[in-house]
């Protein structure tokens, strides 16, 4: 992997890249749910990392980006997080306008004492 870091081979790049993504989706299914073999569990490592076989590029385009597609996965993501940006901003303009009042509360009562 650090290879493809300094040489910045794009498909090198993409195997690795779609080799993690896998296994983190895939770890908690096949080592913790399904409690298979140790041998089975590095074999699907090799197959997935090791670039000969393009293992994860092939899991990735013909399981996942299915999926993905079917069920417009993106587009939620994506509209999701469009939801939480509108969400922040709009908390955090609140709590503006209750700092912002506030202060004006202390200047008042500040004003006042002095008068």
């Amino acid at each position: 992997t650090i290879r493809v870091i300094h040489n910045r081979d794009k498909q090198e790049y993409q195997q690795w890249l779609t080799y993690y993504l896998l296994i983190y989706l895939l770890n908690p299914l096949l080592f913790d749910l399904l409690r298979i073999h140790p041998i089975f569990r590095l074999i699907t490592v090799i197959y997935l990392s090791l670039p000969k076989f393009q293992g994860a590029r092939f899991v990735y385009n013909e399981i996942f980006d299915v999926i993905m597609t079917k069920y417009a996965v993106e587009d939620r993501i994506q509209n999701k997080i469009e939801d939480v940006k509108k969400s922040a901003r709009n908390a955090a303009l609140r709590i503006a306008a209750d700092i912002g009042w506030s202060a004006l509360y202390q200047i008042g009562d500040m004003v006042s004492f002095v008068q």
